[in-house]
């Protein structure tokens, strides 16, 4: 063999011999990696500690346990190759194995989160008033929420119009064409399980991500917290007893109330109501919300000049002084999914009191007071000019008698 093609040769194999070790290493690194984060969850990442990624509690799809995948396994949700023993159902975007949204109520979402379904893993998602205010009569999952027959406004009920907030989403913070309206709020590979209230390593256990900041969760950080208001009350939950300093007060029904353990929903549900939005089911825009110049809010709220004759008095744990301008959440009245025979996402349940259902006449007026009168002592003349709504909503500042002496902020 001649000299060239000798060094020919040892190059040609030094290449391929470095290949193979490179390949070699490769694999080796990827396999320590994978069981160093078998033995130690804290190398795993966000996904592996979320409710989604748990070992213990994660998604686990009839279909894809049936061939071996692991509780938590992407593959649950991401079929590779779109078919899992013969039966094809994706892929679709991000190789999924359905598509975002048909109807409102035909989601990817809802193939585990409703009651028992073909596709495996009938996840209990109780309403927000039930696990964190301790009511306990509502729906038990997140399909039921948005599409029972009593969260239609048909039936007087209410639910977040899915449309329109896909349609805000979409082009905005990131999102694409055509986004899942449900990761508007929830970023599948983050978000965790947070009925059970915990804050560990001064972290808050939380469900949500900010549209605006879709790739952090929002409310685990010590600043991202209802606390962060100088005034917040938490109110009471369950249906005591109570007492004003112990409580047990929401969302984790104990003597926590100064929302150190609750995410700010006010900054979180201002990233989209902050702008007027449109709901299609009842023809109406809604508002543009003004946190500033609220009175439930950061404006005053003990300013009114015909003092409580026209404000009512308030029940515990909020009390009447001169410092009491009380800065709500908006889940201390709102639902953040549906709500049964009540307009508006209002709660069921509020400051520990079960709010009557709308008897199917869908009367606002009588469904105003029902709602107020769980923080309001309302004077016994005040219906005089009809429900709560025709002087007080979002946004205005209560100057004088009657319906029309009122002061629109926008």
């Amino acid at each position: 063999m001649s000299i060239a093609r000798k060094v020919c040769h040892i190059v040609i194999r030094g290449t391929f011999e470095f290949r193979i070790h490179r390949l070699a290493l490769i694999v080796l690194t990827a396999t320590v990696a994978l069981l160093l984060y078998a033995v130690n969850p804290g190398f795993a990442g966000p996904y592996l500690d979320s409710a989604h990624g748990s070992s213990t509690y994660g998604v686990n799809r009839d279909r894809t346990a049936a061939v071996g995948y692991a509780t938590g396994n992407c593959a649950h949700c991401h079929e590779q190759h779109g078919s899992i023993g013969g039966e094809v159902l994706g892929p679709h975007e991000y190789a999924l194995f359905y598509d975002f949204v048909t109807t409102r109520c035909d989601l990817f979402c809802y193939w585990c989160h409703r009651g028992m379904n073909s596709e495996g893993q009938a996840v209990v998602n109780y309403p927000y008033s039930v696990n964190f205010g301790g009511a306990t009569q509502h729906y038990a999952n997140i399909r039921e929420q948005f599409c029972a027959l009593d969260s239609q406004f048909a039936n007087c009920g209410s639910s977040h119009d899915l449309k329109a907030i896909r349609d805000f989403m979409e082009g905005k913070w990131g999102f694409g064409s055509s986004p899942d309206p449900c990761s508007g709020c929830h970023n599948p590979h983050l978000v965790q399980r947070d009925w059970e209230v915990e804050i560990a390593q001064g972290k808050l256990k939380t469900a949500i991500s900010r549209p605006s900041d879709h790739n952090n969760l929002w409310g685990d950080d010590i600043d991202e917290r209802m606390s962060s208001y100088n005034n917040y009350q938490a109110p009471y939950y369950g249906n005591g007893p109570w007492s004003p300093e112990n409580g047990p007060f929401e969302p984790a029904g104990n003597t926590t109330s100064d929302g150190s353990n609750m995410p700010d929903y006010v900054t979180f549900c201002l990233d989209c109501h902050k702008d007027p939005q449109y709901d299609q089911e009842r023809g109406a825009t809604v508002k543009a919300i003004d946190w500033t110049a609220d009175r439930h809010g950061e404006y005053l709220a003990n300013t009114c000049n015909q003092g409580i004759a026209f404000e009512g008095t308030l029940k515990a744990p909020y009390v009447d002084s001169a410092n009491s301008n009380y800065v709500l959440s908006c889940t201390d009245c709102h639902e953040p999914h549906g709500a049964k025979r009540k307009p508006h996402l209002i709660r069921r349940w509020i400051n520990g009191v079960l709010v009557a259902e709308d008897t199917g006449t869908c009367d606002e007026i009588a469904d105003w007071y029902a709602t107020c009168q769980t923080c309001h002592n309302i004077p016994v003349d005040h219906d005089q000019w009809g429900g709560c709504g025709v002087c007080h909503g979002h946004g205005y500042r209560f100057y004088g008698a009657g319906p029309c002496n009122n002061e629109p902020t926008f």
